[in-house]
């Protein structure tokens, strides 16, 4: 029993940091891309 528990919060753990790895990934997508447009933004004024 105590087994079965720790392997689901294993998965529980490892589904948790997978969903984070995601957001963080998009996250500093959107923030390269706003960088991006305000340098573009910049170079045009």
């Amino acid at each position: 029993m105590l087994i079965e528990v720790q392997l689901y919060q294993l998965l529980l753990t490892e589904y948790f940091l997978d969903q984070m790895e995601k957001y963080i990934l998009q996250e500093a997508l959107k923030r390269h891309s706003i960088d991006y447009y305000e340098g573009h933004k910049v170079n045009s004024l």
